[in-house]
């Protein structure tokens, strides 16, 4: 097979010059009288970086397509189901032949090593949208139809895969192709390297220049891109897990750190030394440590498709033959990248320890975040879980308001309000009735009650509103919530114009909805696709797990602009995607061990929820007629939480402001140095609250920024937090009595 093409812009060398004179002359490392050296073994005998780009094949092993039955979903029976194995493969198209007159729901789950059911891994809700009723009328009653979810990739350590369906009345099979990374050659044609040597400490950084790239191939996409970093005469490494404890490696072995993992390493080398080796700017760092050649061999990814998957739907399918042809693409696998970078740096340390960004602000352990849903939405209903009581007054202890629960809230702006039934657990068929805020002149009125009391509720928008609607009816929907500050855009329904279906594609005009994102300078958009759907099965809160990627924010080129040639760029408009779980409101799920364990775990979770229907308790009356309260647990959960987020501990947010704080913390360069740290901070804005943690055998001294002393500092069984107000520019954290060189 041969490799797909690739072209660099000429736009490249001049994006790559002015990078070398703009970014990296502020970032000489320690010292004015800096010693550039050349790349060469002598004269870097222990360390070397090379660029590295890797695009997707065509399926290979097409003998091996499986042709099966889909089993109905039984989350009981998960651990009995056959997985499919995935050998080696890096990525797996999956095709499902079946009609799909209705939105249904598929869920693939993952083996590990047992070959069976794990539950640690992503696993992934897969949509089956209905065809849209005009292309459903001129289709003849016999038509077949096909589904491929294309590159869905393969996490680390699985070894097979799950594919279930939720519909027990449709009979469809699915079939599977594999595909693997294809590295591309010539690595010095997709970014270069210039590494430095401190003169007196012997210390190393090396700035990897990434240019921009397209491949040409209309088969092929770009998986991966980044620095390559070799280490010889490595005796042993060590690496932060999620508790942020060392974890080391002696004996030959793969380590994956996603996104949200430290990205740092001690590594010990045969002469007894031991450095710290820290990446800035990388998705993932993926580890291969072979002990018997002692070399230890780090990817850095800048760009990794496992950190930025997303499968979505291409509304208007494809005849081939009499098959109608429906593709649901990952646009994590990108056409075409813009131009990145990467900051490496290899210091010796005499006392072993390792600094790391929290993503965590104002030094606080752990992340929880409520997106809701506007599904259930009904004015008397909103109003009794925001208030916790029937007066719609603020009293401390009582509902979301009186405990200062911060949460994003979606809502839908357009239309009547829209009945429906549910069968709620319990067996009763309750009626709902969707309210929006200009087709209902009480809900709106509640929702300016909600700003005029100040409460830490981010409005969000959910589509246009509760039916069908073209993108300038959105347009008109993204208008009237100006009021509320809008930053965030939440997928609703099998309307096309979602963001995960027509609004990703400017090929669907009638859908679209990037360019009316952009007009309304929304930031934050749902991924769509639960991940982890089954979070409270395995007692576990956190969306970030050891060894496994962690897409929880991330933005992708084709949403953003990017290039429209190879010959020309516009600056782009990030939209940041987030990924959710879905965990409805129980009894055990926010408990006193969850909370303990997620704070110990320095998780974040996301969560997918519909307050009314989960803290409401509904009975019937008499016909349609129904009756309501909350659930005796609801206001203790919530106190509880209140509790922990009053205390320090745990960090209760909304996705714009958490995503904030995150986009500008990825951009911190750290520089650790003898005496504490370098931060180089690009953005144009002060981080407020900061948070860096730093793994370390003993209590370190109190540090200063600048000379100051900072916001906070804690310390406690090996893991030290500080945290600060770090304005634009470089600044200098370090122990008050140090002195460096």
């Amino acid at each position: 097979m041969s490799n797909p093409p690739a072209t660099i812009p000429r736009l490249g060398w001049l994006l790559g010059a002015v990078l070398a004179g703009t970014v990296l002359l502020p970032l000489l490392w320690l010292s004015p009288s800096m010693t550039w050296l050349k790349m060469s073994p002598q004269a870097v005998p222990t360390f070397s970086v090379t660029p590295y780009l890797e695009t997707v094949s065509q399926p290979v092993h097409q003998q091996a397509l499986a042709d099966r039955q889909l089993p109905v979903f039984n989350k009981n029976r998960l651990s009995g189901y056959s997985p499919v194995k995935v050998g080696n493969a890096d990525f797996i198209s999956v095709r499902v032949d079946g009609n799909s007159p209705q939105h249904e729901i598929m869920l693939l789950f993952w083996a590990g090593a047992s070959g069976r059911y794990t539950p640690n891994m992503t696993n992934y809700r897969l949509h089956l949208w209905p065809y849209e009723p005009q292309l459903l009328a001129s289709l003849p009653q016999s038509h077949r139809s096909q589904d491929t979810f294309s590159h869905i990739p393969v996490p680390p350590g699985a070894t097979g895969f799950i594919l279930t369906q939720t519909n027990p009345s449709v009979h469809r099979k699915f079939h599977v192709a594999f595909h693997r990374h294809v590295p591309q050659p010539e690595p010095e044609a997709y970014g270069f390297v210039v590494q430095r040597r401190h003169p007196y400490t012997g210390n190393q950084s090396a700035s990897v220049f990434l240019k921009p790239v397209a491949v040409t191939d209309d088969q092929a996409a770009i998986t991966r891109r980044g620095g390559r970093i070799t280490l010889r005469h490595v005796a042993a490494v060590s690496w932060l897990n999620r508790q942020h404890l060392p974890n080391q490696i002696k004996i030959s072995a793969r380590q994956v750190l996603g996104q949200f993992s430290p990205h740092g390493l001690l590594v010990q080398m045969t002469d007894g030394s031991t450095h710290q080796l820290s990446v800035q700017g990388a998705d993932m760092l993926e580890l291969d440590y072979q002990a018997a050649s002692k070399t230890l061999v780090v990817d850095a990814s800048q760009y990794q498709a496992l950190e930025r998957t997303t499968l979505v739907t291409q509304v208007t399918p494809q005849l081939a033959g009499d098959v109608w042809r429906r593709v649901h693409p990952n646009l994590g696998l990108s056409k075409r990248l813009d131009a990145g970078q990467l900051q490496i740096s290899l210091m010796r340390t005499d006392k072993p320890q390792l600094w790391f960004t929290s993503w965590h602000p104002n030094g606080r352990m752990a992340t929880l975040i409520f997106t809701e849903h506007a599904d259930y939405q009904e004015t008397v209903l909103d109003s009794l879980v925001t208030f916790g009581n029937k007066q719609g007054q603020v009293i401390q202890g009582q509902g979301l308001a009186g405990n200062q629960i911060p949460f994003t809230k979606s809502v839908f702006v357009l239309g009547e309000p829209y009945p429906f039934f549910v069968t709620m657990p319990g067996g009763h068929r309750i009626g709902f009735s969707q309210d929006s805020v200009m087709g209902s002149p009480a809900f709106a009125h509640l929702l300016s009650e909600y700003r005029r009391l100040k409460l830490p509720v981010e409005f969000a928008i959910h589509t246009a509103g509760t039916r069908h609607y073209t993108t300038e009816e959105t347009r008109q929907a993204l208008a009237g919530l100006v009021p509320f500050n809008s930053r965030v855009w939440i997928d609703h329904g099998a309307t096309p114009t979602m963001v995960m279906r027509g609004g990703w594609d400017r090929r669907e005009p009638d859908h679209v909805l990037i360019d009316a994102l952009k007009a309304f300078n929304y930031r934050y958009v749902w991924a769509d696709g639960d991940r982890y759907a089954f979070l409270e099965d395995d007692g576990e809160l956190s969306l970030v797990r050891d060894n496994q990627p962690a897409n929880l924010l991330y933005n992708l080129p084709v949403l953003t602009g990017g290039f429209t040639s190879t010959e020309q760029s516009f600056t782009p408009h990030q939209l940041f995607l987030f990924s959710t779980a879905a965990m409805n409101w129980t009894a055990s799920l926010y408990s006193d061990a969850q909370l303990k364990r997620l704070l110990a775990n320095h998780g974040v979770t996301i969560a997918h929820v519909y307050f009314p229907y989960s803290a409401i308790q509904f009975w019937k009356t008499g016909g349609h007629q129904r009756a309501f309260r909350l659930y005796p647990w609801f206001n203790p959960t919530l106190q509880r939480l209140s509790a922990a987020h009053r205390s320090g501990r745990l960090n209760l947010d909304t996705i714009g402001h958490w995503g904030d704080y995150v986009r500008m913390a990825r951009q911190v360069v750290l520089t650790p140095t003898p005496c504490g740290l370098w931060l180089d901070n690009p953005v144009t804005q002060t981080i407020q609250g900061y948070t860096l943690g730093l793994q370390t055998e003993e209590a370190p001294p109190a540090f200063e920024l600048d000379g100051s002393g900072v916001k906070g500092q804690r310390w406690q069984n090996g893991q030290a937090y500080l945290w600060f107000d770090l304005p634009p520019g470089r600044h200098e954290l370090k122990r008050p009595s140090c002195l460096s060189r």
